[in-house]
């Protein structure tokens, strides 16, 4: 199974801890829109837990690859392949790619 690419979630964080060093000292009125702030990064933060909490669903178990191999099987006797075979290929693909 692939690994969540969390790379730019962790560049994002990374810049705002900095920026949060960077607030210290600014003026008190500005503190409204540092609670609004404090409020969105612990929606985030909640955000993130539920995709920790939420179990990997494992491998797939609708895939159905017997017209491929079918396909592949007749290519491999004759060199040809039907349009049947073509079409049930092209079906497989279209029936796997992501929306």
């Amino acid at each position: 199974m692939a690994q969540l690419n969390t790379g730019n979630l962790e560049t994002i964080l990374k810049a705002l801890a900095a920026h949060v060093g960077q607030l210290n000292g600014r003026d008190a009125i500005n503190q409204p829109a540092i609670d609004n702030l404090a409020q969105v990064a612990n929606n985030l933060d909640q955000s993130v837990i539920q995709i920790i909490q939420t179990p990997d669903p494992g491998p797939r178990t609708d895939l159905d690859f017997s017209a491929l191999d079918a396909a592949v099987s007749a290519f491999k006797q004759n060199t040809k392949i039907s349009q049947t075979d073509a079409n049930n290929v092209a079906g497989l693909i279209h029936q796997n790619t992501p929306r």
